[in-house]
Parts: structure tokens; C-alpha cells; sequence
């Protein structure tokens, strides 16, 4: 179960109104391809956001089973991209991104792991791909960069057409908060480990968030056949996925001996994560 210190915030969220309204990144916190290092920092075995990569890789990998072809949409330095990869070295992966300085360290970190199973592609190729290419789109943490309401649409638009009929999807974000103090709190509380000017970033992405209910609409017109978890009670993840299909017992134990390696603070962390989502109803739990 969370541990207490998520109390007071919970509480605040619950009881108490908004107190701020959509922030858009600043300039200087998007495209940056200096970031790329600050990710590739945080997204290793010891940073902050590998605990966020693992959960997504093993809820992805019950939804992509089966499938043989999967397309990563805006997949920046595609952390959450290789390590996916590595899990299924039996299926081709596409991955998409604007940013050119996130896609060399991407070649660069996919060479070093050994992975051969992706292929990057810049954005301009999106219009390239054929109506129903993909049995599988995902997209991790991703469309808060995204300046308005509008091209989130028109993104949501694109997964459609590109994904096979009823094809597979996951879809991960941050939405945003209701209090400003909360997003302060959880600023502070990854502050540990992740580099300042990574936390930095996470501050402006959860002011940049947009809302479960803009989510829920866009879902609802464009992949009615995907069901919505936002984590409870600490509303800050949210998740579109379809069906979950069943592991097989060598790849949960894969996902347990994961967990089972973090460092203590992580695997707490990881714990943290998966309990809020458990309370949001997502089942089956990957890492048990």
C-alpha cells in the first residue's frame, strides 16, 4: 500500500478545488537535444524513471502479446522504447520522434544494448504510413508536450487510422494535478534521484498535463474499444490500454526478478506505483 507521506497531498486533491489551469512547456523545455542526456540519465537502471519504463514495459507487453509489429509514437530518447525491445526480441519496432538529437542518442544507447529489433523514423515520414500498418501503437509519457488540446486530437486521430482494425494501445501520461503544492510535493519527493535539471522538466511536464475528462473524450471518439485507469487516490498517471492478454510464466517471473533487483527506494517506488493503479482497477498485476 502508498506509504503515508502521500496523505496530505491526497487529501488536498480530494477535498479541494484547482488552483491553477494548463501551463504550456516552455520553449526551452521542449526539442532541447540536450535533454537527451538528462533522460538517458534518469531512464538507467539506478535513475528515477526506470521504475516508470518497467511498470509501462510490463503492462505493454501483456497488451502487445501476440502481436508483431508496434509502432512508438513521439518515443524521445526511447528508453521506454528499447527496454520494451529487449523484452521482445521476436517483434519489430518502430519508433517516432521529432526531436533529432534524441534520435542519435536513441542509435547510439540501442548499439551499446544490442538491440536490433527497432527502427527510428523522423515525424515527416508520418504521413507515409499506411492506413492499419501497425497491430500496436503505444505512446509513454509523451503527449503533454503537445501545445494544445488540438494536435492531441489530431494525434489520437493518427493512432487510429494507423492501427489495424481494433488494433492493440497503450497509452500512458501524466494529467494534471488539481493543487499547485502537489506538484511541488512530487517534485521534491523524486528529487533524490533524478538529475535537477530532469526534475526541472517533470515540474514543467505536470503543469503542462492536460485532464482526465479531455483524455476520456478523445478516447471515447477515437478507440471506444480501449478502456481508461487514472492511478487513485493521487490522480497523476493515467493510462488507455486494451485488453490485457495472459504472460506466460517465464516472462512474469522476467517482470518479479525486475522488481526483485531494484534498489530498495525504487522497488518502493515501483510498489508506490503499481498500488495506485491497483486501486484504479488495472488488472492483472505483471509483477506477481
Amino acid at each position: 500500500m502508498f506509504r503515508m507521506k502521500f496523505l496530505p497531498p491526497i487529501l488536498k486533491e480530494r477535498i479541494l478545488g484547482s488552483d491553477f489551469e494548463r501551463r504550456r512547456e516552455p520553449a526551452s523545455a521542449v526539442g532541447r537535444d540536450e535533454q537527451a542526456s538528462n533522460y538517458l540519465s534518469a531512464g538507467n537502471e539506478n535513475g528515477g524513471m526506470y521504475i516508470i519504463h518497467l511498470f509501462h514495459c510490463a503492462h505493454i507487453s501483456q497488451v502487445i502479446e501476440g502481436v508483431s509489429r508496434v509502432l512508438d509514437l513521439s518515443c524521445g530518447p526511447a528508453m521506454q522504447l528499447l527496454l520494451t525491445a529487449q523484452y521482445h526480441p521476436d517483434k519489430e519496432f518502430v519508433g517516432i520522434d521529432l526531436s533529432a538529437g534524441m534520435a542519435e542518442a536513441t542509435k547510439k544507447r540501442a548499439q551499446e544494448l544490442g538491440v536490433r529489433n527497432v527502427t527510428l523514423l523522423p515525424a515527416s515520414d508520418l504521413p507515409s504510413i499506411a492506413k492499419g500498418e501497425f497491430g500496436a501503437i503505444t505512446s509513454t509519457m509523451a503527449l503533454h508536450h503537445l501545445p494544445t488540446h488540438d494536435h492531441v486530437a489530431g494525434c489520437f486521430m493518427q493512432m487510429a487510422s494507423m492501427l489495424e482494425r481494433n488494433g492493440a494501445v497503450y497509452i500512458s501520461d501524466f494529467v494534471r494535478l488539481n493543487r499547485r503544492d502537489t506538484v511541488e510535493f512530487m517534485v521534491a519527493n523524486s528529487a533524490y534521484n533524478q538529475p535537477r535539471a530532469f526534475n526541472e522538466d517533470f515540474r514543467h511536464s505536470m503543469l503542462a498535463a492536460f485532464s482526465e475528462a479531455e483524455f476520456d473524450e478523445l478516447r471515447v471518439r477515437y478507440l471506444p474499444w480501449s478502456r481508461a485507469y487514472t492511478a487513485w487516490p493521487l490522480g497523476l498517471f493515467h493510462i488507455i490500454k486494451t485488453e490485457s492478454q495472459a504472460l506466460s510464466e517465464t516472462r512474469k517471473m522476467e517482470f518479479v526478478n525486475a522488481r526483485n533487483r531494484l534498489p530498495q527506494k525504487l522497488r518502493k517506488d515501483l510498489d508506490d506505483l503499481r498500488s495506485f493503479f491497483r486501486l484504479a482497477g488495472l488488472r492483472p498485476d505483471p509483477f506477481t
